[in-house]
């Protein structure tokens, strides 16, 4: 399983197309047993799996917060866990995004110089960041 957002797909792959199906496409020609491009860069922001076989498209919102920095483990790390739960690849996959996506809307943008990280414990921290 590779988790890479778009920008990373095509460095990886060579290709400069949004379009995330053929990006997984290729990256599961080059071994990958399945492929999840991820987030939120593009035109659209979307995930993408391919196990292989069948696409799933798993649409996914757009924070205007600078504080993204982090997503990307966070999202990955989610998969993980939810695969070793037991879930379904594809459940997995849409809990994945939406455990990033609440992490990046409660990012600490505020937190550093430049991008923000990511919050994916907010609702258990005992510092409340306005």
């Amino acid at each position: 399983m590779v988790t890479p957002n778009l920008p990373e797909a095509q460095a990886l792959t060579g290709l400069r197309t949004e379009d995330r199906a053929v990006l997984a496409e290729g990256l599961a020609a080059m071994g990958a047993a399945a492929v999840l491009v991820t987030g939120g860069h593009g035109r659209e922001p979307e995930d993408h799996l391919f196990d292989g076989s069948s696409h799933l498209s798993i649409p996914v919102p757009r924070y205007p917060v600078a504080a993204t920095h982090g997503a990307g483990c966070t999202h990955s790390a989610a998969l993980a866990a939810g695969l070793a739960a037991g879930l379904p690849l594809p459940d997995a996959a849409r809990q994945a995004a939406a455990v990033a996506g609440d992490a990046v809307a409660h990012g600490l943008s505020q937190l550093g110089a430049g991008e923000g990280p990511v919050h994916a414990l907010h609702q258990w921290s005992a510092v409340r960041v306005p």
